[in-house]
């Protein structure tokens, strides 16, 4: 559930993480991490529409491998997002367990007012580094100077499935008080497999809006019905 800012300025941080499950590894790794959304004075006027986040400069559309501890992950460039997340000690149907089952996660959506803008359309530029000991951080980059302004950063390590996750957004106008960033992710452990106890899957958050933290228990997240 977003958490929108007290005032305009603020800038809004939100952590989260699975809650423990009996199959650990094969948790959703779509809330270990943290969401930022930011507000300057670089910019004025009101975004509407996906077009107002234009794709990076000299972006081209690729694919990125990368492969941690128990985890074969594939990066786009398009809307800086997972195309697949494999979970290789896990047996499925047709292979291993795949996290990733409709389309590239996790989906990202700015909302400005009555205005939802698509984070994950625009092309990004890439970078990958490794980490100290091991692992590799991924940015992606996405906007013009003097417009909106997208940074997605993943961080990888090889001693776990999961992987952190920071948005950043730069320029947002001064008009938007009303904004708040939505990042979800369609799915989770497959209801087939036996590892899957979904009633046991729940998320916290902590949010900081400038100096108060507030902490948000799972009862408080919107539950979808299942079909």
């Amino acid at each position: 559930r977003p958490v929108p800012p007290s005032t305009v300025g603020d800038t809004l941080r939100a952590a989260g993480a699975p809650a423990s499950s009996s199959t650990t590894s094969a948790a959703d790794p779509t809330l270990a991490g943290t969401a930022l959304v930011g507000a300057d004075s670089s910019s004025a006027g009101a975004p509407s529409g996906n077009a107002d986040i234009a794709s990076a400069p000299d972006a081209q559309l690729t694919t990125i491998p990368i492969s941690v501890d128990g985890v074969e992950a594939r990066f786009s460039t398009r809307g800086g997002a997972i195309e697949s997340w494999r979970l290789v000690r896990f047996p499925a149907p047709t292979g291993q367990v795949e996290m990733v089952r409709s389309g590239p996660e996790p989906h990202v959506v700015l909302h400005l007012g009555d205005r939802e803008i698509n984070l994950n359309e625009p092309i990004y530029t890439s970078r990958v580094e490794p980490i100290d000991g091991g692992g590799q951080t991924l940015t992606f980059l996405a906007g013009e100077p003097g417009g909106i302004e997208v940074v997605k950063r993943y961080r990888l390590t090889p001693e776990s499935p999961l992987y952190d996750f920071e948005i950043e957004l730069r320029g947002l106008p001064l008009s938007s008080s009303d904004s708040w960033l939505e990042v979800g992710w369609a799915g989770g452990i497959p209801p087939a497999e036996p590892q899957a106890e979904t009633d046991r899957q729940a998320f916290g958050a902590v949010v900081a809006v400038g100096k108060d933290v507030q902490r948000i228990g799972a009862g408080s997240f919107k539950k979808e019905k299942r079909t």
